[in-house]
């Protein structure tokens, strides 16, 4: 896209200089066998008809014409009238040189034009421990989001907090039945449909621990 940025300009003059109303955009392609060059065109074959010209001489008026614009190495005529660009190395110069005056916004565009897009990303379940791929995840849905905002979306970012409701009720009795455990009643029936992970006997000795300090605390105190 950037050659073709450089290569345009000169071709659209060289168009109306002999006679031809250049399109909007003119249409360039890469050519699929090495050693044609690097954009090419068949602008010339688009217009010689209505000349009433052979394509090929009028690419040929055309290469003519151009000569030798800047950065650009060769220009050629090949086939039927097509019209074969071969940069030189110095595009990639002015590539770079390009792309440094963009600064911080490199890559930057409108194409979203303020609409606007929301995306939902992390949204990790509360009634299970976090794990590798809910950071993953936090960094896939905030790069999509930097990339929707880069390109002109207005961009809302959401974050799902599922902490209410059936499950969340769950999770309580379930930590509830293991606390019940810990401290003696071994009697106490575990729901039914409640979470049987390791993680939630872990949970209940941290609470039924932080309760034993607590109260050891208390009991330390009234000694005192």
């Amino acid at each position: 896209m950037m050659m073709q940025r450089y290569i345009e300009p000169q071709l659209r003059s060289v168009l109306i200089s002999l006679g031809v109303t250049p399109p909007d955009a003119i249409a360039f392609s890469v050519p699929r066998q090495e050693g044609h060059g690097h954009l090419s065109t068949n602008i010339a074959m688009t217009f010689a008809k209505g000349l009433g010209k052979q394509p090929r001489i009028f690419a040929q008026e055309i290469v003519d014409a151009i000569g030798t614009p800047p950065l650009v190495a060769i220009v050629e005529v090949a086939g039927p009238g097509f019209i074969n660009i071969t940069f030189s190395d110095d595009v990639y110069h002015a590539m770079l040189r390009d792309l440094d005056a963009f600064g911080d916004d490199i890559g930057r565009s409108t194409v979203g034009n303020g609409r606007s897009v929301n995306v939902e990303y992390v949204s990790a379940n509360p009634t299970g421990p976090l794990h590798a791929g809910h950071g993953r995840n936090c960094a896939v849905g905030d790069t999509i989001a930097n990339l929707y905002q880069w390109n002109g979306y207005a961009v809302t970012r959401e974050y799902y907090f599922n902490n209410a409701g059936n499950q969340m009720n769950k999770l309580g009795e379930s930590i509830y039945a293991r606390v019940q455990h810990l401290i003696g009643n071994e009697a106490y029936v575990f729901p039914e449909d409640g979470y049987h992970g390791e993680y939630i006997h872990d949970v209940a000795k941290n609470i039924v621990d932080e309760h034993r300090t607590a109260y050891d605390a208390l009991d330390a105190e009234g000694a005192a």
